[in-house]
């Protein structure tokens, strides 16, 4: 009887293999997009959190001293209120310590006979001044901590709101729930209570994001360029900028280190520690001075790395993401002059004023 022969198979063949890589390849580039995006919801889930946190914080400062932080306060009992002692230009993130559970990095603020605190203020040489507190940086924000910096700056990606005029350094007009001041001893900046807030707590904004910036990134995430029109056309700014780019990077503004936007987390220049409902969000940032961010007029932009939009945080603590395409009204008029009365920014701007009075701010549902 004859033999039936077997053949045993030894392996796939090159075009079996071929095939096997390309459906492993489809598979990963198809499931890439899904996990980048699900890490994406979660940092910005992570964001909204430490918003949250600070908007509760808020709450709590304004119940213990019956008023939000002052974006900018000094120290100047006892001394001469200059940059040369850590007396003056603190900011608002300083008051909010105690009420976010950082009490201990406070109190070192204040643990030298000197009243301002212990150190220098030009060199920010102090520890507490170096310290990155977790509640004020965005996860999405992946700015190297420190680098490059000695001794190293505390990093801080969330700001303040300077409302729908441009301004920054100067007695200015109060539509916002935060504007700055001179530091004048004797004009100090007023601190807001809820009661001024006549648009509602609910549709007043209090803090958004800002993306801390590199030394050399010429992105419109973290840099300021110049531009000397910003008071009468504000939409001049927009030109500024190509995609995420300034066009000419000559027209930065600060070299690098510490003149960048979130590189002193401390700071209550507007430069380092608000934002503007003037341009949408995501959009170019620019002064009308080039140089430092210190002590300069500005339109400063919410921004971030969340795609599509910033995270938010209104006056009763209500936290939200607000898109890019937000209504933003129009950008080539000149600021409100007045405390009182509608934005020309649209629903945007009425957002960044406590009494715009608009009636599509105080109707629509975020």
């Amino acid at each position: 009887m004859a033999k039936s022969s077997v053949r045993i198979r030894g392996g796939f063949t090159l075009v079996e293999l071929l095939v096997v890589i390309a459906i492993i390849g489809t598979l990963v580039g198809l499931l890439l997009p899904a996990v980048q995006a699900a890490r994406e919801t979660a940092r910005r889930s992570s964001c909204m959190n430490n918003m949250k946190q600070l908007g509760v914080g808020l709450q709590n400062h304004h119940d213990a001293k019956k008023a939000f932080p002052q974006l900018q306060f000094d120290n100047c009992a006892g001394v001469t209120c200059s940059d040369t002692v850590n007396t003056w230009m603190k900011g608002g993130f300083v008051s909010l310590l105690p009420y976010i559970e950082q009490n201990d990095t406070y109190q070192q603020l204040y643990s030298s006979s000197t009243p301002g605190g212990g150190a220098s203020y030009s060199k920010w040489a102090y520890t507490a001044f170096q310290r990155t507190i977790e509640p004020y940086v965005c996860p999405s924000d992946s700015f190297p901590r420190g680098a490059g910096e000695s001794p190293p700056r505390g990093t801080r990606n969330y700001v303040m709101c300077n409302g729908d005029r441009c301004s920054g350094w100067s007695n200015d007009i109060r539509r916002a729930a935060f504007i700055w001041n001179n530091g004048a001893v004797s004009a100090p900046p007023k601190a807001i209570q809820m009661k001024e807030i006549t648009d509602g707590l609910s549709k007043t904004l209090v803090l958004s994001e800002r993306a801390i910036g590199g030394d050399t990134s010429n992105s419109i995430r973290g840099d300021a360029a110049f531009y000397g029109s910003l008071t009468s056309n504000p939409a001049g700014c927009l030109s500024m900028a190509a995609g995420d780019r300034y066009v000419d990077p000559t027209q930065i503004v600060g070299a690098g280190g510490f003149s960048k936007a979130g590189r002193l987390w401390a700071d209550g220049c507007a430069y380092y520690g608000a934002f503007h409902t003037i341009l949408p969000p995501n959009s170019p940032s620019c002064t009308i001075r080039l140089g430092s961010g210190d002590r300069v007029n500005g339109v400063f932009s919410a921004n971030s790395y969340h795609p599509g939009g910033v995270v938010a945080c209104m006056a009763d603590g209500a936290v939200l993401f607000v898109a890019d395409n937000i209504d933003s009204g129009d950008p080539t008029q000149s600021y409100p002059s007045a405390p009182t009365g509608k934005s020309p920014y649209g629903v945007w701007g009425a957002m960044g004023s406590i009494s715009s009075g608009s009636a599509e701010v105080l109707t629509i549902n975020f």
